[in-house]
């Protein structure tokens, strides 16, 4: 199926193993080769391209260099002008740069005016890519200053087998298409009905792929060995953002440690709210990762935001604290025994089924989890430290500023129904039936059914004027 899209020049900021995704997602939609654009980083995502028939002219590569060339930053700084993230904090996002090079500030420089370049001699009007590592943050805010879209292609959540257009780092706001009316009324109407009616929500696809008991995996000295092979003979790392053979090693002989430290610690596994007293439920996240690291900023140290939590709430709360699943084993016990040394914390099993959690506590706090949405449709309070789209929901609550949680405590609940189902028809009307996924753990993301739905969903946005409306949830 060949699509038109008339004439608009398309780059693609790759991110690993996602390229494989979005090389199928170009094949899939008709468009040749030369008609796309890649910003990339690691010779073995070059050589995927290249073999896949890119021109090399339409392909942006860029390395790390540990000892960077001195550069003049007024480019950068003028740059950080038309930016709502100071520079210092965009670098302090990205979990590899400092570790890979002694001057990020003039790898930013260097590399983001070679972008910018890139981007306008090539009249490119649409990116497509994350908000995860600071080179797609810098093409973003680079694209934003240029006056080209950049798009970040990211599930809803609930139902997480549909995506939204996002337009922001911070999934604040996405696209307004409204061209799935049919969608709302014929699928997904009964679906949140049946939510609200049942007070039984479906997990995330990712939930399910992520939230696996860690166990020891049998190819585990094949990799090694693999690892080792190409820190020899070839480069230590494909991309500045992989762990190197002895990063790895150090980072499973911590792990084990940590898990070591933790055993002993009291984990309540069965919380029955016993008393009158009232709870406050705080739902770790996996660190680092985009959802605290990007999306927290000044609330990224997810230690200190507890400490303050727990000075915060009124003397008749208990602030339960529940780790997420697949974290096990990145925090140590110096973490743990800090959170509990508060006074009025406990801490919650990371196995514990969280919505049986959240019909115990009064209000849940988050930095930007979907533990927010869950509980606005179980008819409890959320407060978020990230202003993500489903603070539009009913009882959830963007804070900026602490001083002001009791305020957001003593506010009374509102009627659920009308506007959850406000919210959800905007949500519906406004995304795509679709898996957006790293083929390497989301492989249902490169089956052929799949393809035909997200290449359609690319279609309605590349072909007409929709882009243009922006709704914020």
């Amino acid at each position: 199926m060949t699509l038109s899209f008339s004439g608009n020049k398309i780059c693609i900021v790759a991110n690993r193993s996602k390229t494989w995704f979005y090389d199928a997602l170009v094949k899939k939609m008709g468009m040749r080769p030369g008609d796309i654009y890649w910003i990339v980083t690691g010779q073995s995502w070059l050589k995927v391209l290249r073999e896949a028939g890119y021109p090399k002219e339409n392909i942006f590569y860029y390395e790390v260099l540990r000892k960077e060339p001195e550069a003049d930053l007024y480019w950068l700084g003028q740059l950080e002008r038309s930016m709502p993230m100071p520079l210092w904090r965009l670098i302090g996002t990205d979990r590899f740069l400092s570790k890979r090079t002694d001057h990020p500030d003039y790898f930013l420089s260097r590399v983001g005016q070679s972008i910018e370049t890139f981007l306008i001699n090539n009249d490119i009007q649409y990116c497509f890519g994350e908000a995860t590592w600071s080179v797609e943050l810098l093409t973003f805010y680079i694209s934003k200053r240029a006056s080209i879209k950049y798009l970040i292609p990211h599930t809803i959540r609930i139902p997480s087998e549909r995506f939204a257009f996002f337009t922001d780092p911070f999934q604040a706001e996405f696209l307004q298409p409204d061209q799935n009316q049919h969608d709302w009324e014929r699928n997904y109407h009964d679906m949140v009905e049946s939510m609200l009616n049942d007070a039984k929500i479906p997990k995330p696809n990712y939930w399910y792929i992520n939230n696996k008991v860690p166990a020891v995996r049998l190819d585990y000295i094949t990799k090694s060995f693999k690892f080792l092979s190409e820190e020899l003979f070839y480069h230590a790392r494909s991309e500045y953002m992989d762990f190197s053979l002895v990063e790895r090693i150090k980072n499973k002989l911590r792990m084990i440690r940590y898990k070591r430290q933790i055993a002993g610690l009291p984990f309540e596994k069965n919380f029955n709210r016993p008393d009158k007293k009232q709870y406050a439920l705080f739902t770790l996240h996996k660190q680092p990762e985009a959802s605290i690291d990007v999306m927290g900023g000044i609330y990224a140290n997810q230690l200190s935001l507890i400490e303050v939590l727990s000075k915060t709430l009124p003397i008749n709360y208990t602030l339960l604290v529940k780790e997420h699943s697949n974290a096990i084993g990145d925090r140590g016990g110096n973490f743990y025994n800090t959170v509990l040394n508060l006074g009025n914390t406990r801490l919650v099993d990371p196995w514990v089924n969280s919505h049986d959690l959240l019909k115990q506590v009064d209000v849940v706090f988050s930095v930007s989890g979907t533990v927010g949405m869950e509980a606005s449709l179980l008819g409890k309070k959320a407060v978020m430290f990230c202003p993500v789209f489903f603070t539009k929901m009913p009882n959830v609550y963007f804070v900026d500023n602490l001083s002001s949680i009791k305020e957001v405590i003593d506010k009374p609940l509102v009627e659920l129904r009308p506007y959850i189902l406000s919210f959800y028809e905007t949500l519906i009307r406004n995304s795509f039936d679709g898996l957006i996924g790293d083929p390497v753990c989301l492989p249902e993301a490169m089956t052929e059914e799949n393809m035909e739905l997200v290449s359609s969903a690319f279609e309605k946005v590349l072909s007409s004027k929709i882009s243009e409306k922006v709704a914020s949830g």
